[in-house]
């Protein structure tokens, strides 16, 4: 990875004069008795190297080079140019000091303040940070199946981020499993964005192709998806078909749920026939008052055996890779 952090200013007084002119002092991540300016758009926050340094390899090892002494913001401080925004920093820099009220634990946060997280503490190596908030993205979009049904059935209960499930936030969760490498996400992600394709939901917005590095690859995403669709379209249909097969429970102790299923499989195929919701589960509390308990277990159970199928078929569906 190359360095993000430019080597401290060494310009002649002159021109460092006309620098701290120009610098402005962060109104939150200022601390009197820090020792380096991190400046950021134009923005000075003063920050301690030792802080930095316990946290990342990387801030150690670029703080660790010789500062020059009147490169900061005052005349004993030097300063080190990065290349993010002052807002991405300051996030960074204010949940490193446990002090980022957008960013506490415990507390509902925004997905854009846990995907700004994601992508700087990755850029810096700030592994806590990362963990964190990959923690809370993992909670809505989970590696296993079950856990997946889960989520999309009921929103999580304590969960701590507030999340909009969008086109654009399905494509930046997938960015997200690239960027980090956990490819856990990619099957959720993918299919959650086939449900905004199938439904037909807003572009994605074009101004994150100039923001973000990584959205130039937003397009061939959506292409997969797209393409995805009508495979995942005819999985749900087999799952429907599969569970509500008409043959009953070999223990079936009702003379009626063989024509109680029948209309089931009617019903349930005719309502999903345009759908992709291959792991939105069948309500059966609805049918116990009309099917034996053996039945309705026959039916959890095939519907749960053609789902695993079409989990494992995610990737194909969708051509994309998990190593």
């Amino acid at each position: 990875m190359s360095n993000p952090l430019k080597r401290p200013r060494t310009e002649g007084s002159a021109i460092q004069e006309d620098l701290k002119k120009d610098l402005v002092k962060d109104k939150e991540a200022w601390f009197y008795d820090g020792n380096i300016d991190i400046v950021a758009e134009g923005i000075a926050f003063r920050v301690h190297r030792s802080v930095l340094s316990l946290h990342s390899d990387l801030f150690r090892d670029m703080l660790s080079i010789p500062q020059a002494q009147d490169a900061g913001t005052s005349s004993d401080v030097p300063a080190v140019d990065v290349t993010d925004s002052a807002d991405d920093m300051r996030h960074l820099l204010l949940t490193l000091y446990h002090n980022n009220k957008h960013f506490k634990p415990d507390k509902k946060v925004d997905f854009e303040v846990v995907n700004t997280l994601v992508h700087i503490a990755h850029k810096y190596q700030v592994q806590n940070v990362l963990d964190e908030a990959m923690s809370r993205i993992k909670a809505l979009f989970p590696g296993t199946m079950h856990a997946l049904i889960k989520v999309l059935d009921e929103y999580p209960a304590g969960h701590t981020m507030k999340y909009e499930d969008t086109k654009t936030n399905s494509l930046r969760v997938i960015e997200i499993a690239r960027l980090v490498g956990d490819t856990s996400l990619l099957r959720p992600a993918y299919y959650r964005l086939c449900q905004h394709v199938r439904r037909g939901g807003p572009e994605v917005d074009e101004s994150l192709k100039d923001s973000d590095p990584l959205s130039a690859a937003f397009d061939e995403v959506t292409r997969r998806a797209v393409a995805g669709a009508p495979h995942l379209r005819l999985a749900t249909l087999e799952v429907r078909e599969e569970a509500f097969m008409t043959s009953t429970a070999e223990e079936c102790f009702q003379d009626d749920c063989l024509e109680v299923l029948s209309s089931m499989n009617a019903c349930m195929v005719d309502e999903q026939s345009l759908l992709c919701d291959a792991f939105d589960c069948v309500d059966m509390e609805g049918w116990s008052d009309t099917l034996c308990g053996r039945c309705v277990s026959l039916v959890q159970g095939r519907e749960n055996d053609a789902q695993e199928r079409v989990w494992e078929q995610l990737p194909t569906f969708f051509n994309f890779k998990e190593d």
